[in-house]
């Protein structure tokens, strides 16, 4: 038996809906790798506050899913609370923030963050001596150059957020 090939009805397609469940997608994945990040056991229920442009986010069939699949009580709030720590979702309109206080030990936090600094900015001397050499440009394959290049580039993004890290972990009181 031949049966014709399932097609879209363009009608059905809600492009408000998706933009707002990829907002919401955002929302879960932003808390979920701040909790990576501090090694923050998913089984603790957090306080998370979001602000800006987060209506939305804030529709209870919304907020309802962040709170479950992220493993936090979302509130609405107007700016970031002192002793929160910022959540980084791409979605631009809205601030996010994950009280992690009594989850990490702030001082553990903010030594590991120093380290992770010293040894990328090591690192990245390493890469910008290499490409400053110009017998290693000179003589180097140009796709070895391209990757020393991309690696510069990746260390230096990390380095920009272990910064922001680092500036955060000092602003919780």
């Amino acid at each position: 038996m031949i049966t014709a090939w399932p097609s879209v009805d363009k009608k059905l397609i809600d492009k408000k809906a998706e933009k707002e469940f990829a907002a919401v997608q955002d929302v879960i994945s932003a808390i979920r790798q701040l909790r990576s990040n501090y090694q923050v056991s998913p089984a603790v229920i957090l306080p998370a506050v979001v602000t800006g442009r987060s209506r939305s986010i804030m529709k209870d069939e919304n907020r309802l899913m962040i709170e479950r699949l992220a493993k936090v009580t979302l509130t609405a709030g107007r700016k970031k609370p002192a002793t929160m720590i910022t959540a980084h979702p791409q979605v631009a309109t809205v601030g996010l923030f994950v009280d992690l206080g009594k989850e990490i030990d702030l001082k553990d936090q903010q030594r590991r963050v120093e380290k992770a600094i010293s040894e990328l900015r090591r690192h990245i001397i390493s890469l910008e001596s290499t490409l400053g050499n110009q017998e290693f440009l000179g003589s180097a394959p140009e796709d070895v150059v391209e990757a020393r290049k991309g690696m510069l580039k990746t260390q230096q993004e990390r380095m920009r957020k272990l910064e922001q890290e680092q500036k955060e972990l000092g602003e919780i009181r």
